[in-house]
């Protein structure tokens, strides 16, 4: 049971840690719209903010996807079903993005 809570855990910090590494290349692209927008080149400026959008909306898929994958291995391992722990590991995963989302 310790060992599944571990993996879960580590598969929220893997998710975290793509989530923060895509903020930051938004973050640049964001940096980068602003100077376009200093030259008035609006629409080079939305097109880096779609892309901004489009690159963390991506990197929170795939971390709920690889979650979600590890999760379907680990039911299947003979060890206790995770898929119980599924909830709470939402819940985990929900806080630390809303709490990320707030210090921004």
């Amino acid at each position: 049971m310790k060992e599944v809570i571990e993996k879960i855990l580590e598969a929220e910090k893997q998710a975290r840690e793509r989530v923060e590494s895509a903020r930051k290349e938004a973050t640049a692209i964001l940096d980068r719209a602003r100077e376009e927008a200093l030259k008035l080149e609006t629409r080079k400026v939305r097109s880096y903010q779609r892309k901004a959008q489009d690159l963390v909306k991506q990197a929170e898929i795939r971390a709920e996807e690889e979650r979600e994958a590890i999760l379907g291995k680990e039911s299947g391992s003979g060890e206790p079903d995770i898929r119980e722990f599924d909830d709470l590991a939402d819940r985990l995963f929900q806080r630390i993005l809303r709490k990320e989302h707030s210090e921004e």
